[in-house]
Order: structure tokens, then C-alpha cells, then sequence
């Protein structure tokens, strides 16, 4: 009797690759904030540890370029995969909402990265404005890097999405 009562509560055994893949933070909307998110993270774990030890002279050249690689490749499959999931496993009533939410957002990589690389003349630049903090211009640039860029890069990721959801879409109108 408590044998019975524990294998409803379970439930099926799941593989490992069914766990990850319906997990519910791949749900969305968290799938495509962590797609995004991700590159903050990766470009302050960079500018943290790897390239702040280099300028200290605590970590050889060869291996902070390594590790800088290695992130940038291990964080772009992370993205891709984190909004390419999320995308597929939207309901195919809300694909055309998922699709315009997505666009949208997708156009905010365009300001960031101009802002990023040459402020417009109506705003002030990112250093201009973090300059009264007083900081150092290491941690000036990792911020705006970190702010900016980081979020740049993953609103492009979206571009990912869109394509699977396109994707979805014509695969359902086919079928």
C-alpha cells in the first residue's frame, strides 16, 4: 500500500535529457532572460577574475585567453540553446505573440550596441555618466561593458529564437 502511494507521488522515471530539456526555467519568459543574461555574467566572470589577474600578473596570458575563448564558446551555446529551448516548447496558439515580443526586444541589441560603441549626440556618453562615481577606468569600462554590451549580445541571441519559432510555425502550418 505505501509502495503505490510513493509511485503516483513520483511519477515515471525521466532521463537525464527530458529533465533538462522540460525543466521550468525553460519555460517562458526565463529561458530567454537567462539567454540574455548569461552574457553579463560571462563578461563580468571575465573582466572579474580573468583579465583583473592578468593586469596583476597572477595568471599567464595563454591561460586567461583560453579561458576567455572558452567562456565565449561555452556561454553562446548556453544562450543559443537556453532561447532555441524556450522557443520550441511555446504553445503553438502563442507562437505569433512569442514571435512579436521577440522582435521587439530583439531591436533593443541595435540602440545598446551603437550607445556602447559611440554615444549619440543627444545622451551623454556611458563614461561621462559613470565618471562622477570616481572609479578606476578598468572598472569604469567592465561596468559599461557589462551593462551595454552584455545585454547586447544577448538581445542578438533572440535572433536564435525567432528562427525556431519560425520554424514552428511552418512546420505547424505544413502538418
Amino acid at each position: 500500500m505505501e509502495a503505490e502511494a510513493l509511485d503516483k507521488w513520483i511519477g515515471p522515471r525521466r532521463s537525464l535529457r527530458d529533465s533538462l530539456l522540460l525543466h521550468r526555467f525553460l519555460e517562458p519568459p526565463y529561458g530567454y532572460a537567462i539567454g540574455i543574461g548569461v552574457w553579463s555574467v560571462y563578461l563580468t566572470l571575465w573582466y572579474g577574475t580573468v583579465f583583473a589577474a592578468e593586469i596583476l600578473g597572477l595568471v599567464p596570458f595563454s591561460l586567461s585567453v583560453t579561458v576567455a575563448v572558452g567562456g565565449l564558446l561555452a556561454t553562446s551555446v548556453v544562450s543559443a540553446l537556453a532561447m532555441c529551448i524556450t522557443a520550441w516548447r511555446a504553445p503553438y496558439a502563442r507562437i505569433r505573440s512569442h514571435s512579436l515580443a521577440i522582435a521587439v526586444f530583439f531591436l533593443f541589441a541595435f540602440p545598446l550596441v551603437s550607445v556602447y560603441f559611440g554615444s549619440p549626440p543627444l545622451l551623454p556618453s556611458p563614461a561621462a555618466a559613470i565618471a562622477p562615481l570616481g572609479l578606476d577606468v578598468f572598472v569604469e569600462h567592465a561596468l559599461i561593458t557589462t551593462g551595454l554590451l552584455g545585454p547586447a549580445i544577448g538581445f542578438a541571441f533572440l535572433a536564435f529564437a525567432l528562427l525556431v519559432l519560425a520554424f514552428r510555425s511552418r512546420l505547424e502550418r505544413v502538418s
